[in-house]
């Protein structure tokens, strides 16, 4: 043990001096392989897709979130390829390309205080005068938790006074979509 006026030099360290040992590792790497064998390549994965939304207002942003990633060292120049081919894909599907649309009001991982006050977070929330429709994305199997989540983002929504709340949650590894009531 050190004494507090002890002098300490390098020699007391341990210093690995192999330069080979340093690697750069990018964060990204095997985001786009959701395995069932490993679990933490789905949840990156999960995590990706949820980042790569956040930013989306329409198709056009696709380009420039991914470009964002890859500038991040989140994900590489032919993941993003990959990507932008799986995004493209889902929103234009019939089922969801109108919540694509430019010019729509949307909120996306915008916080709704509670009277509670707690948080809380849906996906991505569109706004047109008294409606509103409330959409969370999911990477993994569905579960009965998230269709009660969904009710409690409709009720939080009808508290704050939109009459006319639609919910979907949205298996984006599927493209299924979900109505909640």
């Amino acid at each position: 043990m050190v004494e507090m006026n002890e002098t300490v030099t390098t020699e007391n360290y341990r210093v690995n001096n192999k330069p080979e040992s340093l690697r750069l590792r990018l964060h990204g790497v095997n985001y786009l392989t959701p395995s069932g064998k490993d679990k933490m390549r789905k949840i990156d994965y999960g995590n990706l897709i949820h980042e790569a939304f956040e930013g989306i207002d329409t198709p056009a942003d696709i380009p420039v979130v991914l470009g964002k990633l890859v500038s991040e060292g989140k994900i590489t120049d032919s993941e993003s390829l990959i990507l932008e081919e799986k995004l493209s894909e889902l929103i234009n599907s019939p089922q969801v390309s109108d919540w694509f649309l430019p010019g729509l009001k949307v909120l996306k991982e915008s916080e709704i205080l509670s009277p509670s006050g707690d948080t809380r977070r849906p996906d991505r929330v569109i706004i047109e005068a008294d409606k509103a429709v409330v959409i969370d994305y999911k990477s993994g199997g569905e579960h009965g938790r998230h269709a009660m989540q969904m009710r409690e983002y409709r009720k939080l929504l009808s508290e704050m006074g939109y009459s006319s709340i639609e919910s979907f949650l949205w298996y984006i590894d599927k493209n299924r979509i979900v109505r909640v009531s």
